[in-house]
């Protein structure tokens, strides 16, 4: 499995140096009111519910800020429940790294509009209001975005992303989200 994620990323790191020469540094602010965990039950016992019910949460609000220096990028997120009680029930912070980069020449020329992916990998803290049930889990992400560029350093858009929590070779959850973005490029 190890040796198909590495090719993976060797020839999408290859494609995307070869597709982008300008080398613009863009730095992203992410707001997503609405993003979900599906725990995947299929690899849990269910005698214990609690072992998968942990992963299977509705996020009512995540922040987020990535920076993409083409083709690496590195993001950071924060992923909320219940923010209308004093404490969230759950909140995920999430850290990655991956393959990522913008084309501003997808559609009509000095159309204004961009697409943006990025595929990556990172850790997640999971931490709830019952501290026993907090750890940290790998994954593996991807995302894509449209947008457009309203001048030549900002950029204002909307996007999806699919995380992919466990170790290799097993699966714990899936997380979907969609989200809003404000970029600023240098």
């Amino acid at each position: 499995m190890g040796k198909y994620f590495f090719a993976v990323f060797f020839i999408f790191s290859v494609c995307n140096a070869a597709a982008f020469e300008d080398g613009d540094f863009t730095l992203q602010l992410k707001y997503s009111p609405w993003g979900v965990i599906d725990a995947d039950e299929d690899d849990y016992d269910f005698s214990d519910s609690t072992s998968f019910e942990k992963y299977d949460l509705d996020f009512e609000r995540s922040f987020g800020v990535r920076a993409i220096y083409e083709p690496l990028y590195v993001a950071a997120n924060r992923y909320s429940t219940n923010i209308n009680t004093p404490s969230a029930e759950a909140t995920v912070n999430t850290f990655s790294a991956g393959f990522g980069g913008i084309n501003y020449d997808a559609f009509a020329y000095n159309s204004g509009l961009y697409l943006l992916g990025a595929v990556g990998a990172g850790r997640g803290n999971f931490k709830y209001a019952d501290s026993t049930l907090n750890d940290w889990e790998a994954f593996i992400e991807a995302n894509a975005e449209i947008g457009l560029r309203i001048q030549e350093h900002l950029l204002i858009g909307i996007g999806g992303e699919w995380q992919h929590f466990g170790e290799p070779g097993e699966s714990k959850a899936n997380y979907w989200n969609l989200y809003f973005t404000t970029g600023f490029t240098f």
